[in-house]
């Protein structure tokens, strides 16, 4: 496990800055790739097994915040726990404040909530000549927001044959006890995908709740995850 500076703030906002860089492997057949780069645990926290939690999933698409709660909450039930989403709850998360979640949270007898949110995104497209080399481009968005910058780099200029693209994302999941609205744990996490978004959602759920069931934050039923039929 990697240590992380210790952050004890309950934080939601719907306008975060975005970093630039991207730590993603890509291969050209590849689909969805979901992988967990960072995870940090206050040691001071006394182990605790959380048996509901709230999903929050802070996006700018109305429909992908709906899609990432549904499908972490989704895959949290189908091993054995709890969970609600937000969504169902809190229509304008921009005026969710600190106060607002912990109440919902234990409205709903949720002993933990569980926020993610997008860091950074990008588009890359990977370019296949029929010599066999490549050329890639990538476009980075920088803040997205309305006035939002994107940056494009392009290795070299020319006619490709076949081309494949991607949407990568740089991701931040925080863990915290609803009762003293403590944050208790977080992990860094990157996505990729060339087809639907859902396939990289779910590869990061199954992700998540493999960790938090690691890390003994949730007891599962079932260690066996398999993609369903959306």
């Amino acid at each position: 496990m990697s240590h992380m500076p210790r952050n004890k703030v309950f934080f939601i906002t719907a306008s975060a800055k975005l970093a630039v860089g991207l730590m993603i492997v890509l291969t050209l057949s590849a689909c969805a790739i979901a992988s967990i780069e960072k995870t940090w645990r206050d040691s001071e926290v006394a182990p605790t097994v959380y048996h509901k939690l709230l999903i929050i999933g802070i996006a700018h698409d109305d429909n992908l915040r709906v899609m990432f709660e549904d499908i972490l909450s989704d895959t949290l039930r189908q091993h054995g726990v709890e969970a609600v989403t937000s969504h169902t709850l809190i229509s304008d998360l921009s005026k969710a404040d600190r106060d607002l979640v912990q109440k919902i949270a234990q409205n709903e007898g949720a002993d933990g909530v569980i926020i993610t949110r997008g860091l950074s995104k990008s588009e890359r497209t990977v370019y296949q000549f029929a010599t066999g080399a490549l050329q890639v481009r990538t476009a980075v968005t920088q803040d997205v927001t309305e006035n939002s910058r994107t940056n494009i780099a392009m290795s070299a200029v020319g006619i490709a044959p076949t081309t494949t693209g991607y949407e990568l994302a740089s991701l931040e999941t925080r863990f915290f006890d609803t009762a003293g609205a403590k944050l208790v744990w977080l992990a860094l996490s990157d996505t990729a995908q060339s087809g639907e978004r859902v396939d990289a959602i779910w590869e990061l759920s199954a992700l998540l709740v493999q960790e938090l069931a690691k890390e003994q934050l949730i007891e599962i039923n079932n260690k066996k995850f398999s993609q369903p039929s959306f």
